[in-house]
């Protein structure tokens, strides 16, 4: 059970590990998508975080090679027993086509175990700190309507988690379907956690930021935490939240890890 009542909350973020992807048609590259994953892992376990949110993609097929079912509930099995809940959306590569609006059957499955929770629009609250998610949503369609009809919460630090290709973000999205970095970060969350986009990405906009994880080997961990004494690790750059809202402090992290 993630502990709600702390001075400070630290949270990872990652995404995209394409577990099951043998790349090229090559096992090694088979083995190496599953190393990134348990690298991420084990950082997110040495830096203590208290909650680990993922955005997407966990797996690189929705019926994935049974070694990739089998790394992902090792490694989720790892946190779960650190104490540090994950809390998960849908990317593209998780859902069946035809079912790209809300099944995603291996998801459902590590959730039903306990190793993970799936986010929703409306969103869970840890101690003040409100996470909400969105599966991926077809891009073939517009979908604008349901990704700007997102809303935090009043007097909350918001979290929100989607996996999309965002104009602003990637350059060949489609501004026409997708709203872009300006229009999500409107919406007013402090943080938008955004998967499916493979190369990381950070915008800050006055007290918010926009933050791409990117694949593991690129960007692995992303911190927020309540006011106090700044994370300084790798790299890491803050923003203040003002006094009157939240108090917290956002910190992203970078590291690279051998592709």
């Amino acid at each position: 059970m993630v502990r709600t009542n702390l001075i400070q909350m630290k949270i990872a973020v990652f995404s995209d590990t394409h577990l099951g992807y043998a790349q090229y048609g090559l096992a090694q590259r088979f083995a190496d998508f599953e190393r990134a994953f348990t690298e991420a892992v084990t950082k997110i376990i040495e830096e203590g975080a208290d909650i680990a949110v993922f955005a997407g993609d966990l797996f690189n097929s929705y019926s994935s090679h049974p070694a990739a079912k089998y790394a992902a509930v090792a490694q989720l099995k790892r946190l779960h027993e650190q104490g540090v809940p994950v809390y998960a959306i849908a990317g593209n590569h998780d859902m069946p086509k035809v079912f790209r609006y809300g099944r995603q059957v291996e998801l459902d499955a590590l959730e039903r175990a306990g190793l993970l929770r799936l986010l929703t629009p409306k969103g869970v609250e840890l101690g003040g700190v409100v996470i909400k998610g969105m599966n991926y949503l077809p891009e073939d369609k517009d979908i604008r309507d349901k990704l700007l009809s997102l809303r935090p919460e009043p007097s909350r630090f918001n979290v929100l988690v989607i996996h999309q290709t965002v104009p602003g973000a990637f350059e060949h999205a489609r501004p026409e379907n997708v709203p872009s970095v300006d229009e999500i970060l409107s919406l007013g969350f402090d943080v938008v956690i955004c998967g499916h986009i493979h190369n990381a990405f950070v915008k800050r906009r006055g007290n918010q930021v926009f933050l791409v994880p990117g694949k593991p080997q690129e960007l692995i961990v992303a911190i927020s935490r309540y006011e106090g004494t700044v994370y300084r690790r790798f790299d890491v750059r803050s923003i203040k939240r003002p006094k009157d809202s939240s108090n917290m402090t956002v910190s992203y992290t970078h590291l690279t890890l051998p592709t």
